[in-house]
């Protein structure tokens, strides 16, 4: 039962872990959008993604997203 219940633990680290690298890909990509597009240096563009998740109450990674989804087109 403790070997299943420290297995159980890992493996909710091991997600959780996962979530994060996935946000921080998709703030990275989103990152080095706004570098390109508007010549803002990283500290800039992590800022300006900051910013806007906390004027919109928003995650960064859904305004990494939101980022990413407008400049597709």
């Amino acid at each position: 039962q403790a070997r299943f219940e420290q297995d159980q633990a890992l493996l909710s680290q091991i997600r959780e872990a996962e979530l994060k690298l996935n946000e921080r890909k998709v703030v990275e990509r989103a990152k080095g959008l706004l570098m390109d597009a508007h010549g803002l240096k990283e500290a800039e563009a992590f800022r300006k993604i900051q910013k806007l998740s906390m004027n919109a109450r928003k995650s960064m990674r859904e305004v990494a997203e939101a980022i990413l989804l407008t400049n597709e087109l």
